[in-house]
């Protein structure tokens, strides 16, 4: 997952809070992986 930080335009930047989500339920998906937005990032 470390090379996705190289491509602004994909998924992971936005789950990441790098860019504005666009096309994604950012919330939606890191609540998959926990319930504070850091945890779900770090689980991510």
């Amino acid at each position: 997952l470390k090379g996705l930080n190289k491509y602004p335009y994909c998924g992971h930047y936005a789950l990441m809070g790098k860019t504005e989500p666009g096309f994604q339920d950012v919330d939606y998906i890191l609540n998959l992986f926990g319930g504070k937005v850091l945890e779900a990032r770090r689980h991510y």
